[in-house]
């Protein structure tokens, strides 16, 4: 083998011996790389796991807040809204009786006048009075005036239950009584029943002309409301009855349709 030849194998070799080494250097910093990249995945999703677990405990705790709080808000509204409810039937609510008081009355007189013009039906009104009221008072003094109050208002209140019959405490020994759908016959019975219920529960009143016990008075008017219905008028009219009631012997109805005029009471 000549020089040359000899000189082209070892460069041969030298070039064969520097691509294996480049190849091994390659295959190495390919594995280097591989496992720094294995190993920085792993602490990568280790980290990406503790940040989302804490994410959702954190989730979860301001989830639980937010819901406690928002229990907290719901049970704190309803109990405004009792709240509020409660101040406002005590409003409307006379606080003896517990009946509907005038301002209630005054709420509802108006509204069921103007829905009975709508529907073109009968409204009944009835004014109501303990007879002899100032005398029993003074025979037996005002504890038990009160109790002949609450007496009449459990009478009116078992007489009356349908949810559109309204009874008013409308002051002193004065009731009121407004029906809606009730007509003139239906009426007189209800006021019948409610004068005998009175009179049945035997509150002593040696002071009454009229009877031995407590009784009460009352005038009603019963109409087909239209247009032409004066609300005022119906209110005159009842009570120009309980007057004719008081007048004519008392512990006793006295009913009317004919709310065309009011009288004027004689003095």
């Amino acid at each position: 083998m000549s020089i040359l030849e000899k000189k082209v194998s070892y460069i041969h070799n030298v070039i064969q011996k520097l691509i294996k080494y480049e190849v091994d250097v390659a295959h190495y910093e390919r594995k280097k790389f591989i496992q720094n990249y294995e190993y920085t995945k792993k602490q990568l999703s280790t980290v990406l796991f503790f940040i989302t677990l804490a994410i959702l405990l954190i989730s979860m705790y301001v989830f639980k807040s937010i819901q406690k709080d928002h229990t907290k808000l719901e049970l704190t509204t309803n109990k405004l809204k009792k709240a509020n409810k409660k101040l406002e039937n005590a409003s409307y609510t006379d606080s003896l009786t517990s009946l509907n008081n005038r301002r209630y009355f005054n709420l509802v007189y108006e509204r069921e006048i103007k829905r009975a013009k709508r529907k073109n039906s009968y409204i009944t009104f009835m004014m109501l009075d303990i007879d002899f009221f100032k005398q029993y008072n003074d025979t037996y003094g005002h504890i038990e005036g009160d109790y002949a109050l609450q007496s009449v208002s459990e009478v009116l209140k078992e007489t009356l239950q349908r949810p559109s019959d309204y009874v008013f405490r409308l002051g002193g020994e004065e009731f009121g009584v407004l029906l809606t759908d009730t007509d003139e016959s239906n009426s007189a019975k209800l006021a019948c029943d409610i004068c005998d219920a009175v009179r049945d529960k035997k509150l002593k009143h040696a002071n009454s002309s009229v009877n031995e016990y407590v009784t009460i008075s009352i005038g009603i008017v019963c109409c087909i409301a239209d247009d032409t219905l004066d609300e005022d008028v119906l209110i005159s009219r009842a009570d120009e009855m309980l007057y004719e009631a008081k007048e004519t012997g008392r512990d006793r109805y006295i009913i009317t349709s004919n709310v065309s005029r009011a009288k004027v009471k004689s003095t």
